[in-house]
């Protein structure tokens, strides 16, 4: 066991290098293996891929597809199409364009990454003992994105297992018209390096990060599921997510509202992690509850197996924490308000209770990192997520000039944090583009602040009345702890869009209340 995974170790590295090699497997009693398919696409483009098939059982076979994750290639799935070979599956993964050993420009799930699907579906129904019209999908990251994509547009997809993927990619890299700094940079550079990137594509994230969003909203057109969900609802296609909650790539708002939209069989489960690191071991041939969900999905789906079901359709699955066991939730629950109170010398207030005083202002100056933070991009939530190292502050040394903090009274009772909280505000500022972002903390009796999630919110109007989405979180506040809500306006994550020193007033007045609402899952 400790050669295989030590082997699987060593596989796993030369993939994420995404370096064309061959890999050549010891016979097996359980199945064959081919190393080295190759597929020609409608454009001569050469895709190249690995197959296993089940040699203990009679065929034709359910068969699954993996497409690669970004910077990655055909290998990457290689101990869990091995497992799922033994379990009687007929398994094919491949390089996408652009990857790998694969020829063409990276495509982001564009018209010729879904032709080439189909001529890879056409050749694995001529050409192997390949059950007709009974495929599934399965990837992480952008492989999981073109799951959802291939089960939107191909008939023969019969359901997908989508792992840290994108359901909006719009909303992904631009929600609240706010550019991702840190992860558009990570995907262009990486791209540029590991694999074969449309010239096109640094073109597009340039701009966004310019400010000028015409042409890549225009590009990120039909590239999402939520683009695309006529035949899943049509066919009642069903669908499996699996996602993290400190993933900034694909944070998972997007996807909450896609699953709503869905009207077949669907699951949505939620882990602590960052982007792909909860189902990361599965990849190194290790036990992971991720790939054992997809492993029994693809048994109930694909085999008919009704023993495997291990999982409750049409729910939302959350992990508060990697201590904790998951809990099924509920669309709805009663909305959780916090109305924000106005600065007294060095803090304003969030209580239950709206505000009922005359008109009042609060005042920051933009241009300056506070020290609210989402810490080190990707590192900071991985430790978090995995090992409860979080991203820490104490607000009393909190920059007053360049910030605002509003703070709870101590909880009798602690609070249950569940869903995506919304951040209700009246804005004015003196100079636009203008950016906020608001960092939600546990405070704990010593003082000690631990971040629990953030939003960012990117303006364009001198005065406007905002709403602020927060990433989703699931989150228990104990007993004798305070909540801290605390707004700058720069973040390491985030493209600050303007770099003027301007001023920010958060107005209060009992007409207008500003407050912080939890709302549940919908």
């Amino acid at each position: 066991m400790r050669k295989y995974i030590l082997i699987t170790f060593l596989l796993q590295l030369s993939a994420f290098a995404n370096i064309c090699f061959s890999l050549n497997l010891p016979e097996s009693k359980e199945y064959t293996y081919e190393p080295d398919v190759v597929i020609s696409t409608f454009d001569n483009i050469e895709l190249h891929g690995n197959l296993l098939t089940p040699k203990n059982k009679q065929g034709p076979f359910p068969t699954i597809i993996f497409p690669n994750s970004w910077t990655i290639e055909e290998h990457e799935y290689m101990a869990q199409a091995i497992r799922l070979a033994k379990e009687g599956f007929q398994v094919f993964s491949y390089s996408t364009r652009g990857w790998g050993c694969s020829g063409g420009y990276i495509n982001v799930a564009g018209e010729n990454d879904l032709k080439d699907l189909k001529t890879i579906i056409d050749w694995l129904e001529d050409e192997t003992p390949a059950q007709r019209s009974n495929f599934g999908m399965a990837g992480i990251s952008y492989g999981g994105g073109l799951s959802l994509m291939g089960l939107a547009r191909e008939y023969r997809i019969k359901t997908a297992f989508a792992m840290s993927s994108w359901t909006d990619l719009k909303e992904s890299l631009y929600a609240q018209n706010t550019p991702r700094l840190f992860w558009t940079k990570f995907l262009v550079n990486s791209g540029k390096l590991l694999g074969n990137l449309d010239p096109r594509i640094p073109e597009l994230l340039d701009e966004v990060l310019e400010g000028n969003e015409e042409g890549f909203k225009k590009w990120v057109q039909n590239r999402s599921l939520n683009d695309n969900l006529g035949m899943i609802n049509l066919l009642r296609k069903p669908v499996y997510f699996a996602n993290n909650f400190s993933d900034n790539l694909f944070q998972p708002n997007a996807l909450i509202k896609t699953f709503h939209k869905l009207r077949g069989p669907k699951v949505l489960d939620l882990s602590q992690g960052s982007h792909a690191t909860a189902e990361l071991p599965g990849l190194f041939g290790l036990q992971n509850y991720v790939f054992d969900k997809m492993s029994s999905w693809f048994k109930y789906w694909l085999q008919n197996d009704k023993t495997a079901k291990d999982f409750e359709l049409g729910k939302i699955v959350v992990q508060p924490s990697v201590y904790k066991e998951r809990e099924i939730q509920s669309y709805y629950q009663v909305p959780k308000r916090l109305y924000l109170h106005p600065r007294r010398i060095t803090r304003g207030g969030l209580s239950p209770y709206p505000y009922l005083l005359p008109a009042q202002s609060d005042s920051f100056m933009a241009g300056l990192d506070t020290g609210a933070s989402t810490g080190v991009p990707f590192l900071s939530a991985i430790l978090d997520a995995h090992f409860e190292v979080p991203t820490i502050k104490y607000p009393k040394l909190n920059n007053l000039i360049n910030s605002i903090r509003y703070q709870t009274d101590r909880f009798e009772e602690g609070l249950k944090l569940r869903g995506i909280p919304r951040l209700k505000l009246n804005v004015e500022v003196s100079s636009t583009p203008y950016q906020l972002i608001a960092y939600i903390y546990d405070v704990s009796p010593t003082g000690i602040a631990k971040l629990i999630t953030h939003g960012a919110y990117t303006g364009k109007s001198p005065q406007e009345r905002i709403n602020i989405e927060l990433v989703a979180t699931a989150y228990d506040i104990e007993a004798g702890h305070r909540l801290a809500i605390i707004i700058d306006t720069q973040d390491p994550l985030y493209e600050e869009p303007n770099n003027k020193l301007y001023k920010v007033n958060l107005n209060f007045d009992f007409k207008s209340q500003s407050y912080l609402e939890i709302k549940g899952w919908k």
